[in-house]
């Protein structure tokens, strides 16, 4: 089953907006970015995928310069595959390619 994860590369900032889509009535919950996507601050909000829409306007609604970006997440058999989910412009330091390919990795047994 697949995941949307909101990635942050501030603890603080995600918290905060697991916070605000609960206040909002959206499921979410904090939990461990994983170590395929390459970025963050190892926390994400998690997200259902029929939740995006509303997340995206509570992110609209704050201040939240850490964000990187909604990402799918979904478990292979022994990997995990990460896929960016649309585009937002990002810093210097996490514009590496014009291109957006998934990444692949193996999970930690």
């Amino acid at each position: 089953m697949d995941m949307i994860l909101a990635v942050f590369r501030s603890r603080a900032q995600t918290i905060d907006f697991v916070a605000r889509l609960k206040s909002n009535g959206v499921a979410a919950s904090a939990v461990s970015t994983p170590k395929e996507a390459n970025v963050g601050c190892g926390i994400s909000a998690r997200i259902g995928e029929f939740d995006l829409s509303r997340a995206r306007r509570a992110l609209a609604g704050g201040q939240y310069g850490a964000f990187v970006g909604f990402f799918r997440v979904r478990p292979g058999y022994c990997s995990v595959f990460v896929t960016r989910i649309g585009r937002r412009k990002l810093s210097a330091e996490y514009k590496k390619s014009s291109t957006n390919p998934p990444f692949y990795g193996t999970m930690a047994a």
